[in-house]
């Protein structure tokens, strides 16, 4: 049997409250002149008061016996229990009733604090190849101490902290940095617990234990943030501790005053319970979270996240955004711009493509998306091979192509820029990644190849600037 959660018992309770605060409505108004009406509305307001009641009150005893506060739960059920006990039991329902529902976007926004964690745990990978002098042997992820070396395959999840010891390839660390675009990792390079080893095998010297990880240290900020109560809620807490004093204070002299004053009993009782219902906190019990809740749900459905209420009100005082640009400002997916070369370009391309096709780089799928655009089959090229940081190289039909660089240009022998037509030299020029395809010493073209930008961010920037942004990076 599944254990409800705080957020699910929270959100069966209040639908309890609710339903029974329907029944006891019509049965006390709609349909008062009736038995059933009657009867319907006594179980009603009893269930609103177990629903609602028996829960808070809990609350509010384990409050005040461990911390010795008197809170605004307790209020509410005294104000509900003194309606009551003066006649005017749908009153004090109404009370719980939204007491009821103001817990419940408490618990709901704990329950993001708590899915936002559970969601990096998930990121973890259980088992790790270990490279023993015997081979590989799979072990839990637990075991893996500083100075193991483990294999990752193509496709795994990176299982600690760590920097490659051996190969090179791609890795997509969307999850930790936020980074679109794959990364191309070189021996030396780090690696970080749970991004993902795209195309190659490689060999890593675990650096970190599970315990000191990235993804751990993620963990705990989240959790950090979501206990981090905004300032609304502090203070929020802070007045209803001191308010619920004051009011159960007031309500006691208010009873007492009106005895002296030869009030009779139960007319001094109801009007202290009158004072008590009048002075209930509704509106500062309900008012802060539904209004942070409100945000953040709103915020969520645009794509931005917060990690509690307190980043939320401290947005307001911002006045510096940086963002990472590569699938925020752009659309996380690179693209060709611009194409100079001798001769067609159909026959060109065809070339650049069939090089291009033996790499899994966002450049190379650029040039093969802009390939089949425009309709233009890919040249066989044969033994193609990545050279670190330069590209590609392969031959064709008619002999070696090389796809790159400048510095690829010099190792081809092009001497570098001295021999680069002005039209491609011209294509450098911009913010745009050059990529050049030769045939020795010869350039036969270049394409450039940039993320282009978001439709949207032009006016998301402007927007910010209107609302008080005064840099942004």
């Amino acid at each position: 049997m599944r254990h409800l959660s705080e957020e699910d018992s929270g959100a069966i309770l209040a639908g309890l409250t609710l339903a029974g605060m329907i029944v006891g409505g019509l049965g006390q108004w709609a349909f008062a002149d009736r038995p059933v009406g009657a009867m319907a509305g006594i179980a009603g307001l009893a269930l609103v008061y177990l629903a609602g009641g028996v829960p808070a009150g809990l609350r509010a005893l384990r409050t005040l016996w461990v911390e010795r506060v008197l809170d605004i739960d307790l209020l509410m059920v005294i104000a509900a229990l003194a309606a009551a006990a003066v006649g005017a039991a749908a009153e004090g329902a109404v009370l719980l009733t939204l007491f009821s529902l103001s817990t419940t976007l408490e618990h709901r926004a704990m329950g993001r604090a708590q899915r936002a964690v559970e969601a990096l745990m998930a990121l973890r990978p259980d088992t790790a190849l270990l490279l023993e002098p015997e081979g590989t042997r799979e072990v839990p992820v637990g075991d893996l101490r500083p100075g193991d070396v483990v294999v990752l395959r193509p496709g795994a999840r990176v299982p600690v902290d760590g920097v490659i010891r051996t190969g090179e390839g791609a890795l997509d660390e969307a999850t930790i940095t936020g980074e679109s675009m794959p990364v191309h990792k070189l021996p030396g390079a780090p690696v970080f617990e749970a991004t993902v080893n795209l195309n190659a095998v490689l060999e890593v010297t675990v650096s970190r234990g599970i315990g000191e990880s990235t993804v751990a240290r993620m963990i705990a900020l989240v959790t950090e943030a979501q206990a981090a109560k905004a300032p609304s809620e502090r203070f929020s807490a802070w007045f209803g501790q001191r308010y619920t004093v004051v009011v159960l204070v007031g309500s006691v002299l208010a009873f007492a005053v009106l005895l002296w004053l030869g009030l009779g009993w139960d007319a001094a009782l109801y009007r202290a319970a009158t004072l008590l219902v009048a002075a209930s906190p509704c509106a500062i019990v309900i008012s802060v979270p539904a209004a942070i809740l409100s945000a953040l749900s709103a915020a969520a459905r645009g794509g931005v996240l917060f990690k509690g209420g307190a980043a939320l009100e401290t947005l307001a005082a911002v006045r510096t955004f940086a963002f990472d640009k590569t699938g925020t400002l752009t659309t996380g997916k690179a693209e060709v711009t611009g194409l100079v070369c001798e001769g067609g370009e159909e026959a060109f391309l065809a070339r650049l493509a069939g090089l291009e096709a033996h790499s899994e780089h966002p450049i190379a799928e650029a040039v093969r998306r802009a390939a089949v655009a425009r309709g233009v089959t890919p040249v066989v090229v044969r033994e193609a091979r990545a050279v670190p940081s330069e590209v590609m190289v392969g031959i064709d039909a008619e002999g070696m192509l090389w796809a790159g660089n400048a510095r690829l240009a010099a190792r081809m022998g092009t001497r570098g820029e001295a021999v680069i037509p002005p039209e491609i030299a011209a294509l450098s020029e911009g913010a745009e990644t050059l990529v050049m395809l030769g045939r020795g010493a010869r350039i036969l073209g270049a394409v450039t190849v940039a993320d282009l930008p978001r439709d949207s961010s032009k006016a998301g920037l402007v927007a910010l600037r209107q609302a008080g942004v005064r840099r942004i990076e």
